[in-house]
């Protein structure tokens, strides 16, 4: 009896030394009442100032001003100005769901992404269709497909993101990057009227940057297509970020998404052309975070609940799920947590992996005797997990970003 009382004390121990995936609804409220400080909490459009005021009204809110909603027993009544000498928490969890609602796409930016679609449809398919790119003996033009992907197809695009699309053919495949190129040059001569080049990046992935209407940016790339089995990294995510624990959880997930890739965007530190994380990159990492405080489930556990529950009609089919998430809301405590699973990251390189809902340290030098990369965000496709999303990601940039 005692040598297992004494496992179970060590089991205590260690699941108390881990609170971010054994925290009870009571800790979790604790931790969202601490405000965070004024550099960390500036998300998006939110303005540093406002919060910094906000931050700097904790010691002078009395107790009496607390929301009547919150409770503290007369037990703990020690607690009570620890509790809510924190008040300016509330008032900083609203800021922070007003700058998502300040930063998301509305549908004035959805129908400006439909518009330029139909028109660098358009534009390209006319600036392609040019004796010199007839295919012998056929004598005919490639005809062209335009697919988005990214952040509109992830339902995670700000007011301030770009479009992402890749062009392919009907006919063929063009993987060759010289070759991209030289279709990608054509279309840079010929742009049409709705369209300014910006540049023409020549690099792994060649991308042609545009402008369109003088307000929307436009990434145009060339690659296989998204449809089928190769569709990309974007159907997984919008899969995981439906699989909260109710539909206000969902909600929440997507609006922490963006406010993440708000703060990445406002600090300087996204873009895969500059060595920084990608924005499907930091994406990913949010995602792992969520999934590493019992927030979302593991991909790989969401495929299997849809496809058990592919064809039930029981209202409680969802409840037959053996893994239990916690509830997900937006908050201070939540957004702090992420900045320091960002910067341990950091420390040495590190595998995230969305299929496991986890991270963990990887191994200096690889296997030829090169420095790894700082960052492995492993594909989340049991058929492609061996590619690595974050692939451009540079020591310097990763250290900066965190």
């Amino acid at each position: 009896q005692g040598r297992c009382a004494g496992r179970a004390s060590i089991r205590v121990q260690r699941r108390s030394a881990s609170p971010t995936r054994f925290a009870a609804p009571w800790l979790l409220m604790c931790e969202e009442s601490m405000a965070p400080s004024p550099d960390d909490a500036a998300v998006g459009a939110v303005p540093l100032k406002a919060l910094s005021a906000e931050a700097a009204a904790v010691d002078a809110v009395p107790v009496e001003e607390a929301p009547p909603d919150a409770y503290v027993s007369d037990d703990h009544a020690d607690l009570r100005t620890t509790w809510w000498s924190s008040s300016a928490s509330f008032r900083l969890k609203a800021l922070m769901e007003e700058a998502e609602v300040g930063v998301v796409a509305d549908e004035q930016f959805l129908e400006g992404c439909d518009d330029c679609m139909k028109a660098l449809q358009e534009a390209c398919s006319k600036a392609l269709s040019a004796p010199e790119f007839r295919v012998a003996p056929f004598d005919w033009t490639p005809d062209v497909r335009l697919e988005a992907f990214g952040s509109t197809r992830q339902r995670t695009a700000l007011l301030s993101s770009d479009v992402d699309v890749r062009m392919t053919f009907e006919q063929f495949e063009v993987r060759d990057p010289a070759r991209q190129m030289r279709y990608l040059k054509a279309i840079q001569d010929s742009p049409g009227d709705r369209f300014k080049v910006v540049q023409l990046i020549q690099a792994r992935v060649p991308v042609l940057r545009m402008t369109f209407d003088d307000w929307l940016p436009v990434d145009l790339s060339m690659g296989c297509s998204l449809i089928g089995e190769d569709q990309g990294v974007d159907q997984t995510l919008v899969d995981v970020l439906a699989s909260a624990s109710d539909e206000q959880g969902s909600h929440s997930a997507l609006g922490f998404v963006r406010l993440v890739k708000a703060f990445a965007k406002a600090r300087g530190i996204v873009g895969a052309h500059g060595g920084f994380p990608s924005s499907t990159t930091w994406t990913c990492l949010a995602i792992c975070f969520l999934q590493r405080e019992r927030l979302l489930p593991p991909c790989g556990d969401a495929d299997e609940r849809e496809a058990t529950q592919e064809g039930e009609d029981s209202p409680d089919a969802k409840q037959e799920w053996p893994c239990r998430l916690w509830p997900l809301r937006l908050s201070p405590g939540l957004f702090c947590r992420f900045l320091s699973f960002v910067s341990e990251l950091s420390w040495a390189p590190h595998k995230v992996s969305l299929l496991h809902g986890r991270s963990w340290k990887t191994r200096p030098w690889s296997n030829s005797g090169a420095t790894a990369s700082p960052l492995f965000v492993e594909f989340p496709s049991r058929k492609r997990q061996g590619t690595n999303i974050a692939q451009s990601l540079s020591w310097d940039a990763w250290v900066q970003a965190a």
